[in-house]
């Protein structure tokens, strides 16, 4: 049982992997469900580049429309990294 109350089964709980550990996607800020005007012919729809639609997928998303975010896993990760660089750098230095 978690600080919640929900049962997990076992081993679960801090699963990285599992849907409940997992954020939300949010939005792309950058794209319209995706996609973006295409940049070569400014969303005329005059050239090869977006096969004359005027707009082409967006690098931001990878075209999903959705922000992509770091799960808790990566997070956890990063603070970990983070820390371990701190500590490696306050430990005194021993010159030969």
């Amino acid at each position: 049982m978690n600080v919640f109350g929900w049962n997990y089964p076992a081993g679960a709980e801090n699963d990285p992997a599992a849907p409940w550990n997992q954020r939300d996607p949010e939005t792309c800020e950058t794209c319209e469900d995706g996609l973006v005007v295409c940049a070569v012919c400014r969303g005329d729809g005059q050239c090869l580049e977006c096969d004359s639609s005027g707009k082409v997928r967006c690098d931001d998303c990878d075209g999903t429309g959705e922000e992509t975010k770091p799960s808790r896993a990566e997070i956890a990760m990063e603070k970990a990294d983070a820390a371990a660089d701190t500590e490696k750098d306050e430990r005194p230095r021993h010159d030969s």
